[in-house]
Order: structure tokens, then sequence, then C-alpha cells
């Protein structure tokens, strides 16, 4: 019995090729799902592109802000202790750092106020290169009816 995983692959245009998730995003994968918190999206300098939010869980939103950015190929994330919290540190931080692709709460000027730092992962690979046998797989899932089996 073939043992089913939640498994994207997408096309990225740094790699120029199929990726999927990496490794590295995978095992954090098992401690962000469900949870809220602040993420960091870095191209391949590892410069920092965006700065986004999840108030439900960190896991999806990270994946999914990465597709709306097709730079992003690396990431970075701290839990917050409450969802009240989380729009507080992404302005903080948007404000603080200013992310290249950020629009929302991206001025000029700095924030006054200093909040506690909030501790992020280090920077990890957010895709790795698909195997051909990844790809195959999906391609068929992709041609399967719906509600066939």
């Amino acid at each position: 019995m073939e043992r089913k995983t939640f498994n994207v692959i997408k096309y990225n245009y740094f790699f120029k090729c199929q990726v999927t998730m990496s490794r590295e995003y995978m095992i954090d994968g098992e401690n962000i799902v469900g949870k809220c918190g602040i993420y960091k999206l870095f191209n391949e300098n590892k410069e920092m592109v965006y700065i986004g939010k999840s108030t439900t869980d960190l896991f999806k939103r990270i994946i999914g802000s990465s597709y709306e950015r097709k730079n992003a190929i690396y990431y970075s994330y701290a839990i917050t202790r409450t969802k009240s919290d989380v729009g507080i540190y992404e302005m903080y931080y948007i404000g603080n750092l200013k992310p290249l692709t950020n629009k929302d709460g991206k001025f000029e000027d700095y924030p006054t106020m200093i909040l506690e730092e909030l501790i992020f992962s280090e920077i990890r690979p957010l895709y790795r290169k698909a195997t051909d046998e990844e790809v195959e797989r999906v391609d068929r899932l992709m041609k399967k009816p719906r509600g066939g089996r």
C-alpha cells in the first residue's frame, strides 16, 4: 500500500526545475502546523524579501506566501504566544527591517517603541529539486478522475 503524503510540486524560476518542499521544511512542519507566528522569506542571496504572519497555521501560510513571491526560496519563523501578538510583531518587524516586497507598514521612518525580540529559527531552504519519480507520481494523481479510485 502506497503511503499518502502531502507533497507540493511546482516550477521554481530560480532553480529552473520542478521543486518540492525541503526536508527541513517538512521537519519544521511538525512544530508549526496549527501555530500562529511571524515568518520571513528570503531570496537566493538570503536577502529578506517578505515578512508575513499567520494566526492559524504557519506551515500552510509560509508555503502559500512563497508561491506569491517566486524568488522566495529560504524561510525563517518565530512562534508567538498569542494571536494578538502576531499583528503587532508583523508591523514591528516590517517597520524595522523594511523587506523588499512588503508594502503595508513600510514607512520611511522607524518605530520608536521597542518590543521583546522573538526567537526566529535559522534560515533554512524551503524547496529542493523534485525527483523524476515525485513529479510522475503527482502527475498521475492530478490526472486521476475526481471521485474515482
